[in-house]
């Protein structure tokens, strides 16, 4: 079981110049911005309520589920991570919006109930993510990882 956060942060290269992106719903946003900035990593908060900031390195934009696209600049993420409880209805469509604005090998972080951590898993395999793995159990959630990897999508 991950203990706080960091353990999760551990996983992560420590050296700057890549883009991560965070939907929040338990209040994990501030540690997400102390390593943002600790590594000079380029942090993109999606909130369902903008706010304004002048934190190094965060940038906040506004965010809905029903949005077209979760980025107008297409492909920019190396991770996102999902840190919310998503209905299992609207999950495949989430992952593969963000699918979209993951770099090649690019990595995407999904916290899912336990009840549900075998279907967001096949959700995630449908939705062309590889590697898919659970991490371990955190703030009563199994951590899910999975992989966008080029050329490898299945037919």
């Amino acid at each position: 079981m991950l203990k706080n956060i960091n353990e999760l942060f551990s996983l992560m290269p420590k050296y700057g110049g890549y883009h991560m992106a965070l939907v929040d719903g338990f209040g994990l946003k501030g540690e997400f911005i102390d390593f943002a900035n600790s590594y000079e990593v380029t942090l993109h908060i999606k909130e369902f309520n903008k706010d304004q900031n002048d934190i190094p390195f965060v940038k906040y934009e506004k965010f809905s589920f029903e949005d077209k696209r979760y980025n107008p600049h297409s492909v920019i993420y190396d991770f996102v991570y999902l840190c919310l409880d998503i209905e299992v209805e609207k999950l495949e469509e989430v992952v593969k919006k963000f699918y979209r604005t993951l770099k090649n090998a690019g990595y995407i972080y999904l916290f899912s109930k336990s009840k549900y951590a075998e279907v967001a898993k096949d959700i995630l395999e449908k939705s062309n993510y590889l590697s898919i793995n659970e991490i371990d159990d955190f703030l009563g959630r199994r951590v899910i990882s999975a992989q966008k990897m080029h050329g490898w999508k299945r037919v």
